[in-house]
């Protein structure tokens, strides 16, 4: 996957290209950061989510040009998960990046229509169907915007992906993630 400003990609995404433009993770999903994440994602722990922010403003931030103001798109999740959870880890993550940075955050426009399975319960190769359609954009039409995608961590990209072909007219879809699970 393409991550940071050095476009460094994997044999994968030079085989069949992502469908966002650019992914940044400061982190590597690995001890401690998968406690922090896990603290913010299953115990709302704010600490720990102000904690990844923190990496996230401190590493390369994407590669937007100066003159666009990007829009702040978290990852979604199901109305159902997130009654249950309380609260979207993705969304607490791009609160604290908007504050940070002064771009807008566009958190209720970007939906899950329907309830999956978690992406972590199936076999790689199921993930990228398990969200076929999953996501729709429901704000104004994105006629040359540049969406920057906020989320906790990128493992196989099948989420982020998901969420980038939903996106259709923005003229960027970059990826903000907190940690890229590697191997």
């Amino acid at each position: 996957m393409p991550l940071g400003r050095a476009g460094m990609a994997c044999g994968d995404c030079l085989q069949q290209p992502p469908a966002w433009r650019l992914a940044t993770a400061p982190l590597r999903y690995d001890f401690p950061v998968d406690r922090l994440v896990q603290a913010l994602k299953y115990r709302r722990d704010l600490a720990a989510g102000s904690a990844l922010a923190a990496a996230m403003l401190r590493g390369p931030l994407p590669d937007v040009p100066r003159e666009l103001t990007p829009w702040l798109v978290p990852v979604p999740l199901h109305w159902t998960r997130a009654l249950w959870r309380g609260f979207n880890q993705a969304t607490e993550l791009a609160l604290l990046l908007a504050r940070a940075t002064g771009w807008p955050l566009r958190h209720r426009w970007l939906r899950r229509r329907r309830r999956t399975p978690p992406q972590s319960a199936l076999a790689l190769a199921d993930r990228q169907h398990n969200l076929d359609g999953a996501f729709r954009w429901h704000g104004p039409a994105l006629d040359g915007r540049t969406i920057v995608l906020v989320d906790d961590v990128l493992t196989s990209g099948a989420t982020a992906g998901a969420c980038a072909r939903a996106l259709t007219g923005a003229a960027s879809v970059d990826l903000w993630v907190a940690a890229r699970a590697l191997g």
